[in-house]
């Protein structure tokens, strides 16, 4: 694979920073950027991350479905229109629980009253809810922005 953008990057460092994101565990973090980012790696998995290349392999897959689910969430939190199916296709993308779903989608549509009827939950909670699924929606923009950064990326 052809790189353009070729720089003396330490992968620990940015393996930390995919895991300050806050989705990916170390594991993760550390199994893509030797699979993905360092493609090829020059260095064996042991070297760079005291890990063995199996042990990260087995780590991969989660890894990229984070990036997918991540992916899926900002294309529906932008362009589904209507809220039935916005509900539907953020559960399923599995980054946000159904009560965060729910209370992002529903809160700015409904009234207070409406809301803790409809819910049936307390606006307190629904508040909570709609902030963690807003915290969640910036976490997946700055996953895709990282995964832009160190697109084309080759560590020496």
């Amino acid at each position: 694979m052809k790189r353009e953008n070729v720089h003396n990057s330490d992968p620990t460092d940015i393996a930390d920073e995919l895991v300050q994101i806050g989705f990916h565990s170390e594991r993760e973090a550390n199994a893509f950027v030797y699979f993905v980012i360092m493609d090829p790696p020059k260095q064996d998995a042991g070297t760079v991350f005291n890990i063995s290349e199996d042990e990260l392999e087995d780590e991969l897959e989660s890894a990229e479905a984070l990036f997918k689910q991540a992916e899926k969430t900002i294309e529906v939190s932008n362009n589904v229109e209507k809220p039935g199916e916005r509900v539907d296709t953020l559960i399923g993308a599995g980054l946000l629980s159904e009560a965060e779903v729910e209370a992002y989608i529903h809160s700015d549509r409904l009234d207070d009253s409406a809301l803790v009827d409809f819910l049936d939950e307390p606006v307190s909670i629904v508040e909570q809810n709609k902030e963690r699924a807003e915290e969640k929606i910036d976490r997946a923009h700055q996953l895709m922005r990282f995964r832009d950064k160190y697109s084309g990326f080759q560590i020496r």
